[in-house]
């Protein structure tokens, strides 16, 4: 074994104790990286829904425009108005 002076350690104790610390970076790393994609899956499901929801609802009311733009033109011809 090396003499050290007080206060350091020996290099195989500075060598367990960075493998050991590394390990434990390692996986506080790959647990970050699994939280980050797991923000952006929800986001894009988030996005997924709200597209959706846009365009069933658009969907009706382009539906009910067409509607009401039948019966204006059924309610003009039955009635002989003119459009200026």
């Amino acid at each position: 074994m090396i003499d050290t002076p007080k206060g350091l350690v020996s290099p195989t104790t500075a060598t367990e104790r960075v493998a050991a610390s590394m390990a434990k970076r390692k996986k506080s790393e790959r647990n970050f990286q699994l939280l980050g994609r797991s923000a952006i899956a929800v986001a894009l499901a988030f996005l997924v829904v709200l597209f959706f929801s846009i365009h069933i609802i658009a969907g009706r009311g382009f539906f009910e425009h067409v509607s009401v733009l039948k019966f204006l033109r059924v309610s003009r011809d039955s009635f002989n108005i003119t459009s200026r």
